[in-house]
């Protein structure tokens, strides 16, 4: 049985494109046997480095086959732009002026409104990148402890949106809320979904500062449709500054279905891109084993250890949708330096069993 399931992995791994179709296909059973054989088989894809990558085959040069298969993948975008400036609370904000700087803001939701300690510790890995800090929320929101009568120094700006919606929405509430972010040197669009960094996170940003993109995602997947996974997507000026940028912000509007909701992460890489706008990827696709599944999933340590993604993401930990190993993940977590009390003390505060083994020590310091 080893024998046959490596046998099938090895052929999925090497068939590239030819076998996709077929399996992105297959019901949720079957993408979940396949991401098993996958998570246990011991045959890893050599590393593909950071890339300028293309969606969609021949959408770079504007062949005109890749432009109907993009539209047809951009048919599900909404057509009528939204109003979200009633909707827009500025919170609390240093300036209102980002003209020329590297932004990163980050996509909060929490039921209790309040800006986790493992958030706080992502600002500040981003503050210590060179970048403003702005958090936007689905309400108001504070800081552990206290207030926001005065930021902390992590953040630079805290605004809130009133309408329903999910990250995307809250997005385009800052983008509204200040319009100079669409003048910045850079902005780095990313959410509390997950925990980071888990290893270097400049590292990353310096490899990707020597490729000619207008922007760049973490992760190319295809699952659904080829993308740029959106809990980190960063933007040059080129992409800031072109009208695509800005007329798809407009057609973001509030959302109470999330799977609606996602169509937004789906299309952004390829509309810009349609636009004439050049797309990468720190690991591209050619580092996912089976791009029909999600690879911070499927995958999420080769991603961490031998790809050098430095970002976990959280729904991994407590909900491990492909149920896939995570016998290892404490120790990888330990090894890229991440403090493992931010997620212990994160599941005792949201009453969370984390599903992966960890040592008892921690388990005492999470109760503290």
């Amino acid at each position: 049985m080893r024998i046959l399931r490596r046998l099938i992995v090895t052929a999925i791994r090497h068939s590239g494109q030819l076998c996709w179709p077929m399996l992105a296909r297959l019901p949720k059973v079957g993408k979940y046997a396949l991401s098993q054989m996958l998570a246990r088989a011991s045959c890893p894809l050599p590393a593909a480095p950071p890339a300028t990558v293309e969606l969609l085959p021949g959408l770079s040069r504007m062949a005109p086959e890749a432009l109907t298969q993009a539209d047809r993948h951009l048919s599900d975008m909404p057509t009528d732009s939204f109003d979200i400036a009633p909707h827009v609370r500025v919170q609390a904000a240093r300036s209102d002026d980002f003209r020329g700087c590297k932004v990163a803001l980050i996509a909060h939701w929490d039921l209790n409104g309040l800006i986790d300690p493992y958030v706080m510790h992502y600002a500040k890995a981003l503050k210590a990148l060179g970048y403003h800090v702005l958090l936007a929320s689905d309400r108001p929101v504070h800081a552990p402890g206290a207030t926001l009568g005065e930021l902390p120094d992590a953040l630079d700006a805290v605004i809130h949106r009133t309408c329903p919606g999910y990250d995307f929405t809250s997005w385009r509430a800052a983008l509204h809320a200040f319009p100079t972010l669409l003048e910045a040197d850079g902005l780095v669009l990313t959410n509390d979904s997950i925990f980071a960094p888990v290893g270097d996170l400049g590292r990353v940003h310096a490899a990707m500062d020597a490729l000619p993109c207008d922007f760049w995602g973490m992760v190319q997947s295809q699952d659904k449709k080829p993308h740029l996974q959106s809990y980190y997507l960063v933007f040059r000026p080129a992409a800031l500054r072109s009208p695509a940028f800005n007329h798809y912000w407009k057609l973001v509007g509030p959302q109470t279905d999330k799977e609606k909701a996602i169509t937004y992460e789906l299309n952004l890489g390829l509309w810009l891109a349609r636009h004439g706008l050049r797309s990468g990827a720190f690991s591209p696709r050619e580092n996912q084993p089976a791009p029909m599944l999600n690879p911070t999933h499927c995958g999420w340590d080769h991603l961490i250890e031998k790809y050098g993604v430095p970002l976990l993401k959280r729904d991994l930990i407590f909900q491990n949708p492909y149920q896939v190993p995570l016998d290892r993940l404490e120790e990888i977590l330990r090894k890229q330096g991440y403090p493992m009390e931010l997620i212990l003390n994160y599941a005792k505060r949201r009453s969370l069993r984390p599903l992966f083994p960890y040592a008892q020590a921690d388990r005492e310091a999470s109760a503290l």
